[in-house]
C-alpha cells in the first residue's frame, strides 16, 4: 500500500493534467484558467519547494498566454517526452525513498 497509493495518484494526476492541458480542452480555452492556480495554493505548505513549483507554474502560464510561439514549442513532442521522463524519474526516486522509509520503520 505504501507504494501502490502514490503510484496510483501519480498516474491519475498525469492523466488528468494531460487531459486538462490539451490545446482543445475547455479548461485552456476558458477565462477561468487562473482558477486552476488556486488549486496549487496548498503547495505553499511544503515550503520553499512548493513556492518554487508555484512560481514555475505562474511563469509557464504567463508564457502560454503572452508568447504562444514559445508555448507551442514547449508543447512539442520532444518537450512533452522530456517532461514525462523527468516526472517518471521523480516518481521513481520518491517511490524508492518511500520504500526505504518503510523498511526502516519495519
Amino acid at each position: 500500500m505504501f507504494v501502490a497509493l502514490p503510484f496510483g495518484y501519480g498516474v491519475v494526476v498525469s492523466i488528468l493534467a494531460e487531459r486538462f492541458l490539451r490545446p482543445d480542452s475547455a479548461f485552456r480555452t476558458s477565462r477561468f484558467a487562473l482558477v486552476g492556480l488556486v488549486a496549487m495554493l496548498p503547495m505553499i505548505l511544503f515550503g520553499l519547494f512548493g513556492l518554487a513549483i508555484i512560481l514555475l507554474a505562474i511563469i509557464a502560464f504567463a508564457v502560454w498566454r503572452w508568447a504562444p510561439d514559445v508555448a507551442s514549442m514547449l508543447s512539442s513532442g520532444p518537450a512533452t517526452w522530456v517532461g514525462r521522463s523527468i516526472l517518471a524519474i521523480v516518481g521513481v526516486a520518491a517511490a524508492v525513498e518511500l520504500v526505504r522509509d518503510a523498511i526502516a520503520i519495519l
